[in-house]
């Protein structure tokens, strides 16, 4: 488990509020290809179009409103949007007022999910890049699942920690470069210039440079996103069966025929299929394998040590501590993670050697630094995964 709770860090919605931003808008100028993303990911979660159709559809920290576009274009039964942010309550309906009678016209709802009490339950219930570690989080997705009737179905996103681990890189050199005490505009300034040749080296990225930074690098609550698969399923419980997930790393070779009673056990499979293959998380570049489960559990916790690490760090410099062994533990913990990965991730490694030289020599390094780095540079996870679960 993590720590989690050194100081009162923002929240999400008091972070976005206290600047006017709303940082998860997606360039949609192009509203077929949007469509197709939409219908790939949920195709993945076993959630084809027809299953929208007729439904009563729920979206939580619903944001700018154009992810919920695709579900609307399938005329549910109902659509409900949860978004208290008054950035994005504008942008929700600019969104859809920009479009015509192909769409229903979803109930928007500016409540935090702390305040709302469904009158009925949802078929499906959709929650993307919000809910995380945190008791408070924790106790919300706990509520969130009360929300669906049976057999429904409930779509979250969860971080992977090893994936999460090429930004969270990221996330230390920036209070480096971008030292905490400057000004929001400052900070957002240098790290556009830091990490946008980083951004450019991906190529179906859809959010803005400058997005991305405000949401990762200087968001207080960013700590807290790394809810993995396994703790999910855990807080989730016995209730829920994984339907499906993006990326699908679960192969199920077992006769249908015996899957039922305590031989099931889809969840547990599952497990198990992720411990074999979660180093794939570290590389977005990488070709999957598996690999040893034993080693890849010691690599996530690592990895979780790692998160730690950075996050103890910068909780010093918020209480005025420029603590060198806080600085020098970020080194060390990145070294053990390095000595644990298999050969198969040889392109990581090297790129992971070039940040733990930049993390070292953290008194000389710049913005400039960050961005000309050859080969950390084009090093990201698979960092996000989406799972969708069943209630049984």
């Amino acid at each position: 488990m993590y720590s989690g709770e050194a100081l009162k860090r923002q929240t999400h919605l008091e972070f976005y509020q206290q600047h006017g931003i709303s940082p998860v808008s997606y360039d949609i100028k192009n509203l077929r290809d949007h469509f197709e993303r939409r219908a790939s990911l949920y195709d993945q979660l076993a959630l084809p179009t027809l299953a929208f159709s007729k439904s009563r559809v729920l979206e939580v920290a619903a944001g700018t409103g154009h992810n919920s576009l695709y579900i609307a274009a399938q005329h549910p039964a109902s659509l409900v949007l949860l978004e208290p942010n008054s950035v994005g309550i504008n942008e929700i309906k600019s969104t859809y007022s920009q479009f015509g009678s192909d769409f229903i016209e979803p109930t928007l709802i500016t409540k935090k999910l702390e305040d709302y009490f469904p009158e009925q339950l949802y078929e499906i219930v959709i929650c993307e890049n919000w809910l995380g570690t945190s008791r408070h989080e924790q106790l919300l997705l706990n509520k969130l699942k009360s929300f669906i009737g049976p057999r429904g179905i409930l779509v979250i996103t969860t971080v992977s920690p090893i994936g999460f681990l090429p930004n969270l890189i990221r996330r230390f050199l920036s209070s480096l470069v971008a030292p905490l005490d400057l000004s929001f505009e400052k900070r957002s300034t240098i790290l556009k210039n830091a990490f946008q040749t980083h951004l450019y080296t991906l190529k179906a990225m859809t959010r803005n440079v400058e997005d991305w930074v405000h949401d990762n690098m200087i968001n207080p609550a960013y700590f807290d996103l790394c809810l993995s698969t396994p703790m999910a399923l855990e807080i989730l419980g016995d209730e829920f069966e994984i339907l499906g997930s993006s990326p699908s790393i679960s192969e199920d070779w077992r006769w249908f025929k015996s899957l039922y009673g305590e031989d099931k056990n889809i969840n547990m499979h599952y497990l198990k299929e992720y411990w074999k293959k979660n180093h794939n998380f570290l590389d977005s570049r990488l070709e999957p394998s598996s690999g040893d489960a034993e080693v890849n559990i010691r690599l996530e916790n690592k990895a979780i040590e790692f998160l730690e690490a950075v996050r103890a760090h910068e909780d010093g410099l918020i209480q005025g501590k420029n603590d060198e062994k806080l600085r020098s533990n970020v080194a060390v913990v990145l070294q053990e993670f390095i000595n644990l990965l298999p050969e198969s991730i040889f392109m990581a490694k090297v790129a992971l050697e070039e940040a733990l030289n930049l993390i070292q020599n953290n008194d000389q390094i710049n913005a400039t630094d960050i961005a000309n780095s050859q080969t950390f540079s084009y090093l990201f996870g698979r960092e996000t995964s989406y799972i969708s679960v069943q209630k049984i």
